[in-house]
C-alpha cells in the first residue's frame, strides 16, 4: 500500500486533499445559505432549494473532488432529498429519447470500431489523396470528418485516428516535434476531436445539447442539425487547413517529403472485409440512412438506433460484455442530469426570474446577435480556463444566458452550439481531457503539447469567424430573430 501523502486524509479507499475537503464543506455551506435566502416574488421555497443544490454542486465541480458522473447522480438525489423536485421529475430524463439515442448509437459505434470497420473506412479515404504533405494533411482531415458521424465517442475516434497520424508522420520521414509532425497532429485532432458536435450523433456534447433543449429537441432532425452546422463545419475545416499549412508546413530538407502508398498497403494487409465488418457496415448504413430520412418517415431516431443495436446483438456482433464496456454510462448519467437541470429551470420559474434580473444587463448584447455571439465566445474562452468539462461549461452558460437569449428571439440551440464550439480549445494542456487522451494515443512519438498549442489560438479566431458567418443560415432557419 502506498504511503499517505502529507496534507491528505483517507476516506474509505480514497485519498482526499484536506484543503479540498474544507473547500467542499464551504461549497455545501454556500448551497445552504442560498436555499435560505429570501424568496424573490416569482420563486417559492422549492426553487430556492433547487438553486442551493445547484450552487453547491457547481462549486464542487470546480474543485474536481469527484467525477462528473458522481457529481451528477448525487445532485439528482439531493434535488429529491431537499424537496426541490420529486423523484419522478428528477430521474425522468433516463427515459427520454436523447438518452436512448446515445446508448444505442454508442453501442453501434463501438461495434464498428471493434471490428476494424472504421479503420478500413479511414484508409479508403486516405488513399484518395496525394502522398505529399499537403495531400496527407487534407487526407487526415477528410478521414476524420467521414468517421465523425459514425461513432459518438470522441475518445473512440481519436484512438483510431491518432495512430494513423503517427504512421503518416513516420511514412513522410518527419521528425518528432517538427513543424510537419505538428501539422499532421492538428489535422487529425481538429477533424476527429473538435468538430464532432457538428453532427447530431457526433459527440457527447451533441447529446448534451439535445438534453438541454428538452422539448425543443423536436425542432431538429439529423439533417436539419447538419444544415444548421454546415457553415461552421465548412469554415472550420477550410480555414484550419489553410492555418495548418501556414503555421506548420515543413521547410528545409523536409519541404518536399513524399511518402509511400501507405493507405493502400494497410488495406492490403487487412485483406478483404470479413463477415463481421460486412454485417456491421450494413447495420451502420441502415442507422445513418434512418437518421438522415427521419423527417420523411417520422420514426423517432431513438427507435432507429435501438433497432440497429438490437440487430447487432441478435447477430452476435454486440455482447453482454460489450454492453458493460462499450456504452459510456458515465456520460449518459451526466447528460440525464443536464436534462433535469433544463426541465426544472422552467418548471420552477427560475428562467423567468433570471430573465427579470439579467434583462437590463443583457438587452444591449442579445439585441445584436453578432455582438452576443462575440461576447459568448469570449466568455467561453475564459470559463474553459477554469472549468475542465465542456458539458459543465455549456450547462452553466445555458443556466445564465438562455432565458435572456430566448426572450430576444435566439433559439437556445444557437447559444449552446456557440459555447460547445468555442469550448473545444486546447491552448493549455488541461483544458480538454480528450485532447490529453489524444496526445497519449500517439505514445509521444510525434509531438508534445507545446508543439501544437499555437493552432488552438488560431482555432479560437476561426471558430468565432465561423459562428458569425453562420448567422444568415440560422436566421433563414428561424433560429435567430
Amino acid at each position: 500500500m502506498s504511503e499517505k501523502r502529507k496534507g491528505t486524509i483517507v476516506i474509505g479507499a480514497k485519498e482526499y486533499s484536506i484543503v479540498r475537503l474544507i473547500a467542499a464543506g464551504a461549497a455545501v455551506a454556500a448551497g445552504v445559505i442560498v436555499s435560505q435566502l429570501p424568496e424573490p416574488d416569482v420563486l417559492d421555497q422549492s426553487a430556492m432549494n433547487y438553486l442551493g443544490v445547484f450552487v453547491a454542486f457547481i462549486i464542487l465541480m470546480f474543485l474536481r473532488i469527484m467525477s462528473e458522473s458522481t457529481w451528477a447522480l448525487l445532485m439528482l438525489c439531493c434535488f429529491v432529498l431537499f424537496g426541490a423536485i420529486s423523484f419522478n421529475e428528477s430521474f425522468a430524463a433516463f427515459g427520454t429519447s436523447t438518452i436512448w439515442i446515445m446508448v444505442c448509437a454508442s453501442g453501434v459505434g463501438y461495434v464498428a470500431s471493434k471490428t476494424g470497420l472504421l479503420r478500413r473506412i479511414a484508409f479508403h479515404v486516405l488513399k484518395l489523396f496525394p502522398q505529399n504533405y499537403k495531400g496527407q494533411v487534407m487526407a487526415l482531415m477528410a478521414a476524420g470528418t467521414v468517421v465523425e458521424p459514425l461513432i459518438p465517442s470522441i475518445v473512440g475516434k481519436v484512438v483510431i485516428m491518432a495512430p494513423l497520424s503517427v504512421a503518416i508522420t513516420k511514412d513522410l520521414k518527419l521528425k518528432k516535434g517538427s513543424r510537419g509532425a505538428a501539422g499532421l497532429f492538428n489535422a487529425m485532432w481538429i477533424s476527429s476531436g473538435v468538430i464532432g458536435h457538428g453532427f447530431m450523433n457526433g459527440s457527447a456534447v451533441s447529446f448534451a445539447i439535445l438534453s438541454l433543449l428538452g422539448d425543443r429537441a423536436s425542432d431538429f432532425s439529423w439533417g436539419s442539425w447538419l444544415l444548421a452546422t454546415s457553415p461552421w463545419l465548412i469554415c472550420v475545416l477550410v480555414l484550419s487547413y489553410i492555418g495548418i499549412l501556414l503555421l506548420y508546413r515543413p521547410k528545409g530538407e523536409e519541404a518536399n517529403v513524399c511518402g509511400s502508398d501507405f493507405a493502400r498497403e494497410m488495406l492490403k494487409s487487412m485483406g478483404p472485409m470479413n463477415r463481421d465488418e460486412k454485417v456491421v457496415s450494413f447495420i451502420m448504413a441502415f442507422m445513418l440512412l434512418g437518421f438522415v430520412t427521419s423527417s420523411l418517415h417520422g420514426i423517432d431516431v431513438a427507435v432507429i438506433a435501438g433497432v440497429s443495436l438490437s440487430v447487432a446483438m441478435l447477430l452476435g456482433e454486440f455482447s453482454v460484455s460489450d454492453l458493460r464496456s462499450g456504452i459510456p454510462w458515465e456520460t449518459i448519467i451526466l447528460n440525464a442530469s443536464v436534462i433535469t437541470l433544463a426541465n426544472a429551470l422552467t418548471a420552477l420559474n427560475i428562467d423567468d426570474w433570471i430573465t427579470q434580473v439579467l434583462s437590463p444587463i443583457m438587452e444591449p448584447v442579445v439585441g445584436n446577435v453578432y455582438l452576443f455571439i462575440t461576447a459568448l465566445c469570449i466568455i467561453t474562452y475564459v470559463l474553459r480556463t477554469f472549468i475542465m468539462s465542456p458539458v459543465s461549461t455549456m450547462t452553466m452558460c445555458y443556466f445564465i444566458f438562455a432565458p435572456s437569449a430566448m426572450a430576444a428571439g435566439i433559439h437556445p440551440w444557437v447559444l449552446m452550439f456557440v459555447v460547445a464550439s468555442a469550448g473545444s480549445l486546447w491552448t493549455l494542456p488541461f483544458q480538454h481531457n480528450v485532447y490529453v487522451a489524444c496526445l497519449g494515443a500517439t505514445n509521444g512519438e510525434t509531438v508534445e503539447h507545446w508543439d501544437v498549442y499555437q493552432m488552438s489560438l488560431v482555432y479560437m479566431v476561426i471558430c468565432w469567424a465561423a459562428m458569425l458567418l453562420s448567422i444568415p443560415v440560422w436566421r433563414w432557419m428561424g433560429f435567430v430573430a
